[in-house]
């Protein structure tokens, strides 16, 4: 399962509208968001991936600091592929 989180409803929607065309919808959730609060339960995640996230952000700290608290023990982040 896919969670994608936005702070932009365009975005949400054109997400779930790729995952419609595509025939991903049962696969892919959007919904709105911050980075800085994850609306999920802690060491949910094999894997997070923040793409054109952390530059927008005027502290990072929060948003790495949710990331790895949803991320499950052993799980991966983008931040391990460099």
């Amino acid at each position: 399962m896919v969670e994608a989180l936005d702070t932009v409803q365009t975005m949400i929607d054109l997400t779930n509208h790729r995952a419609e065309e595509t025939g991903q919808q049962c696969r892919v959730r959007a919904s709105l968001g911050d980075i800085r609060c994850i609306p999920l339960i802690d060491h949910s995640f094999d894997l997070i991936v923040a793409l054109g996230v952390l530059p927008w952000l005027r502290s990072i700290d929060e948003a790495l600091l949710e990331m790895a608290r949803v991320l499950r023990p052993g799980g991966l982040s983008d931040r391990d592929r460099r």
